[in-house]
């Protein structure tokens, strides 16, 4: 009985959290877990009370609550990590196993050049400083050395580039060699590519469809604002081609669309139908935060939420199939509803590597040809050293910025190479990006709570 009051007079500490004030009433969003929970007003007080034991809390709410159910409130409050309690070890054992580093998959660089000379390629005209084709040697060192690293059964090669159909040939060896080598380390291996699409062939596509893989296209719009941003070397638009050698890809298998946002293609909604109609059936659309002045960032963000609005439409109308299309939308309503913790923004270097042309190894293709970055190569393996200093950056818990931030769990602490460019450092969020996701973020979660279970059931289950 005396433990029991000792235990009783101490402070109760609650863990960060979010109130939700909706038209259909209040949610409590943990910044520590990433759930979400609709509560009454009485609760919502509770929570937001500082500096209070149990007893004091009860004295305070005890006109509202009796003993049995203001026990079972509070035990329910540990239990989901509301109140800090022994849920905290849990959530600690958590987030160390998600840190541990587990490669299934790696973007291949084929060849350092490009055929196109896009308005906003981070990558040095596709070069990324060190021009260079992959050797096959080389390739096959690096499909040997995702094999010997991980445990994983199903595996992922993602040919990237500069234009990696410019090494067309090197692919299909490539391919071959990483089908022999899953049948003796007993793996299967899902291909990807990501590509300009210039170079499409009836050949080439008839090999993507035969190695199923997923493809991604990078493709801005309509012809009038694509070919504002991406053309060959000698300034001719690209819009045309592109279209004209998907057509047949696109029919066969779903093609996923890439969209560069930047000044000139800022209506995110006309964008959508664009790609749509041309029949893109996985199109995602990302800033280029660099060249989105103030003006142009603003009527960015407000237009998430005017397409927020046509997905809701969509549903409305139960056109499923496009709902599913438009990636930016599903994958934030994704995110609300599985909750959970967040470690890090994604899978770059705890899942996923880069590998260039040299068969040097990056956290992600996004860094490639940035020396300080390289954490070792195919030949000799990891710099043990080097990964964990960069892994200890992405970590979020290495993110001061993001410590206090509702949204840390929805984010978390946003893309790496993006606050790299902004700040200089991976840990420093990137402002614009940082600003961008807690605006959507917000629209998204008043759009969730209101969901009604038909909608929900369209938009979560996994038939549809």
């Amino acid at each position: 009985m005396k433990e029991k009051d000792v235990t009783n007079k101490e402070e109760l500490e609650f863990n960060p959290i979010k109130i939700l004030n909706k038209e259909s009433g209040k949610y409590l969003y943990s910044i520590k877990t990433g759930a979400m929970f609709r509560i009454d007003e009485p609760t919502a007080k509770l929570v937001q009370t500082k500096g209070l034991s149990y007893d004091e809390l009860y004295d305070a709410f005890k006109d509202i609550w009796d003993a049995e159910k203001f026990r079972q409130l509070i035990e329910s409050l540990k239990k989901y990590g509301i109140i800090k309690e022994k849920v905290d070890k849990q959530i600690v054992e958590k987030e160390r196993q998600q840190l541990n580093m587990e490669l299934s998959s790696i973007v291949l660089f084929m060849i350092q050049q490009c055929n196109l000379r896009c308005t906003y390629c981070y990558g040095e005209g596709g070069e990324y400083s060190k021009k260079g084709i992959i050797s096959l040697e080389t390739a096959m060192k690096a499909v040997d050395f995702l094999m010997e690293n991980t445990t994983k059964k199903l595996v992922f090669i993602t040919f990237f580039g500069g234009e990696p159909l410019m090494n067309f040939p090197l692919i299909k060896e490539v391919v071959d060699y990483a089908l022999k080598q899953g049948k003796k380390y007993e793996k299967q291996i899902q291909f990807a590519i990501t590509t300009n699409a210039t170079l499409l062939n009836g050949e080439i596509t008839d090999f993507l469809l035969e190695h199923k893989f997923s493809v991604t296209i990078s493709i801005d719009g309509c012809k009038e604002l694509h070919d504002k941003n991406r053309f060959f070397v000698n300034g001719k638009g690209t819009f045309d081609t592109v279209v004209k050698n998907s057509r047949r890809l696109v029919e066969k298998r779903p093609v996923s669309a890439r969209a560069t946002i930047t000044k000139t293609n800022l209506d995110l909604v006309k964008n959508f139908y664009d790609l749509y109609e041309l029949g893109f059936r996985r199109i995602n659309m990302a800033p280029c935060f660099d060249m989105l002045d103030e003006e142009a960032y603003e009527e960015y963000t407000c237009n998430f939420d005017k397409l927020l609005q046509e997905y809701d439409h969509l549903l409305e109308e139960k056109k499923y199939d496009e709902c599913k299309a438009m990636g930016e939308v599903t994958k934030k309503l994704r995110r609300m509803e599985q909750g959970g913790i967040s470690s890090k923004f994604c899978g770059a270097l705890f899942n996923s590597v880069a590998v260039d042309v040299y068969g040097e190894i990056f956290p992600c293709h996004r860094f490639v040809g940035i020396d300080e970055f390289c954490v070792g190569n195919v030949f000799d393996g990891f710099e043990q050293k080097k990964c964990s200093e960069i892994a200890e950056g992405i970590k979020i818990e290495s993110h001061d910025k993001c410590s206090d931030c509702w949204a840390v769990n929805l984010c978390g602490g946003g893309c790496i190479f993006e606050n790299y460019l902004a700040s200089g450092h991976i840990n420093v969020p990137c402002e614009k990006q940082c600003s961008y996701t807690k605006k959507t973020f917000e629209a998204i979660s008043d759009y969730y709570v209101a969901l009604s279970d038909e909608k929900r059931n369209a938009i979560f289950s996994k038939n549809k």
